[in-house]
Protein backbone atom coordinates (compact mmCIF):
# COMPACT_ATOMS: atom_id res chain seq x y z
CA UNK A 1 0.00 0.00 0.00
CA UNK A 2 1.19 3.05 -0.80
CA UNK A 3 -0.42 5.73 1.45
CA UNK A 4 1.19 8.81 3.08
CA UNK A 5 0.34 8.32 7.14
CA UNK A 6 -0.48 11.98 7.17
CA UNK A 7 -3.90 11.00 4.73
CA UNK A 8 -4.49 8.07 7.52
CA UNK A 9 -4.35 10.19 10.38
CA UNK A 10 -6.75 13.06 8.83
CA UNK A 11 -9.15 10.12 7.85
CA UNK A 12 -9.16 9.10 11.43
CA UNK A 13 -10.14 12.50 12.61
CA UNK A 14 -12.78 13.22 10.17
CA UNK A 15 -14.24 9.21 10.52
CA UNK A 16 -13.79 10.26 14.62
CA UNK A 17 -16.29 13.80 14.05
CA UNK A 18 -17.91 13.07 10.85
CA UNK A 19 -17.92 15.98 9.96
CA UNK A 20 -15.54 17.92 7.15
CA UNK A 21 -15.79 21.57 8.69
CA UNK A 22 -15.25 20.09 12.30
CA UNK A 23 -12.06 17.67 10.80
CA UNK A 24 -10.53 20.36 8.92
CA UNK A 25 -10.62 22.70 11.64
CA UNK A 26 -8.95 20.01 14.12
CA UNK A 27 -6.23 19.83 11.34
CA UNK A 28 -5.55 23.23 10.84
CA UNK A 29 -6.21 23.35 7.09
CA UNK A 30 -9.56 24.16 5.24
CA UNK A 31 -12.30 22.07 4.19
CA UNK A 32 -11.33 22.00 0.62
CA UNK A 33 -7.75 21.04 1.35
CA UNK A 34 -9.61 18.13 3.71
CA UNK A 35 -11.75 16.99 0.83
CA UNK A 36 -8.43 16.66 -1.50
CA UNK A 37 -6.87 14.61 0.81
CA UNK A 38 -9.75 12.06 0.95
CA UNK A 39 -10.42 12.26 -2.43
CA UNK A 40 -6.43 11.37 -2.83
CA UNK A 41 -6.68 8.64 -0.13
CA UNK A 42 -9.85 6.79 -2.43
CA UNK A 43 -7.78 6.96 -5.88
CA UNK A 44 -4.58 5.33 -4.08
CA UNK A 45 -7.09 2.64 -2.67
CA UNK A 46 -9.47 2.15 -5.61
CA UNK A 47 -12.36 3.08 -4.17
CA UNK A 48 -15.50 5.63 -2.09
CA UNK A 49 -14.49 5.66 1.90
CA UNK A 50 -17.07 7.80 2.21
CA UNK A 51 -20.75 7.81 1.22
CA UNK A 52 -21.50 11.21 -0.23
CA UNK A 53 -24.77 10.19 -1.06
CA UNK A 54 -26.52 10.81 2.09
CA UNK A 55 -27.62 14.13 4.29
CA UNK A 56 -25.60 12.05 7.55
CA UNK A 57 -21.72 11.02 7.37
CA UNK A 58 -21.68 7.85 6.38
CA UNK A 59 -18.40 5.03 5.59
CA UNK A 60 -18.12 2.59 3.17
CA UNK A 61 -17.79 -0.87 4.23
CA UNK A 62 -14.54 0.06 3.04
CA UNK A 63 -14.04 2.70 4.82
CA UNK A 64 -15.09 1.00 7.90
CA UNK A 65 -12.33 -1.64 6.95
CA UNK A 66 -9.71 1.44 6.57
CA UNK A 67 -10.67 2.89 9.53
CA UNK A 68 -10.07 -0.39 11.54
CA UNK A 69 -6.79 -0.63 10.15
CA UNK A 70 -5.60 2.91 10.61
CA UNK A 71 -6.38 2.65 14.13
CA UNK A 72 -4.25 0.28 14.58
CA UNK A 73 -1.51 1.21 12.44
CA UNK A 74 -1.73 4.65 14.18
CA UNK A 75 -1.56 3.37 17.39
CA UNK A 76 1.49 0.98 16.53
CA UNK A 77 3.01 4.37 15.26
CA UNK A 78 2.70 5.98 18.54
CA UNK A 79 4.03 3.02 20.27
CA UNK A 80 7.28 3.10 18.18
CA UNK A 81 7.62 6.61 18.47
CA UNK A 82 7.40 6.49 22.48
CA UNK A 83 9.62 3.38 22.39
CA UNK A 84 12.20 4.93 20.71
CA UNK A 85 11.91 8.86 22.35
CA UNK A 86 12.49 6.21 25.25
CA UNK A 87 15.74 4.49 23.81
CA UNK A 88 17.07 7.59 23.07
CA UNK A 89 16.95 8.88 26.59
CA UNK A 90 18.19 5.46 27.67
CA UNK A 91 14.99 4.46 29.62
CA UNK A 92 13.91 1.10 26.97
CA UNK A 93 15.85 -1.18 25.09
CA UNK A 94 17.61 -3.82 26.97
CA UNK A 95 20.58 -4.22 29.32
CA UNK A 96 22.77 -7.21 29.86
CA UNK A 97 24.52 -8.10 33.24
CA UNK A 98 26.56 -11.24 33.78
CA UNK A 99 27.05 -12.49 37.34
CA UNK A 100 28.17 -14.76 39.80
CA UNK A 101 26.20 -16.53 41.94
CA UNK A 102 27.75 -15.00 44.99
CA UNK A 103 25.90 -11.57 43.45
CA UNK A 104 22.73 -13.33 44.18
CA UNK A 105 23.34 -12.83 47.68
CA UNK A 106 24.73 -9.26 47.62
CA UNK A 107 21.23 -7.78 47.11
CA UNK A 108 21.10 -8.20 42.96
CA UNK A 109 17.35 -9.94 43.05
CA UNK A 110 16.29 -6.50 45.54
CA UNK A 111 18.32 -3.90 42.56
CA UNK A 112 16.91 -5.80 39.74
CA UNK A 113 12.90 -5.40 41.11
CA UNK A 114 13.83 -1.97 41.71
CA UNK A 115 15.27 -1.54 38.40
CA UNK A 116 12.78 -2.88 36.38
CA UNK A 117 10.09 -0.94 38.47
CA UNK A 118 11.98 2.43 37.20
CA UNK A 119 12.66 0.92 33.65
CA UNK A 120 9.52 -1.11 32.46
CA UNK A 121 10.72 -0.81 28.91
CA UNK A 122 14.31 -1.98 29.36
CA UNK A 123 14.75 -5.79 28.93
CA UNK A 124 17.06 -7.13 31.26
CA UNK A 125 18.83 -10.49 30.28
CA UNK A 126 20.99 -12.42 33.04
CA UNK A 127 23.80 -14.51 32.60
CA UNK A 128 26.00 -16.43 35.14
CA UNK A 129 29.62 -16.02 34.94
CA UNK A 130 32.48 -16.48 36.21
CA UNK A 131 34.83 -13.64 37.26
CA UNK A 132 37.16 -14.22 34.74
CA UNK A 133 34.54 -14.41 31.79
CA UNK A 134 32.76 -11.46 32.65
CA UNK A 135 36.12 -9.64 32.31
CA UNK A 136 36.69 -11.16 29.25
CA UNK A 137 32.83 -9.92 27.83
CA UNK A 138 33.94 -6.46 28.62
Amino acid sequence: MNVEFALLESFLILAEVQHFGEAAGRLNISQPALSKQVKRLETRLGGLLIDRDTRHFALTPAGQVLLDSARSLVRQAELAERRVSLAFEGKAGSLRIGFGIANLSAGLGRLLRDFRVAFPEVRVELKDMSTPAQLKAL
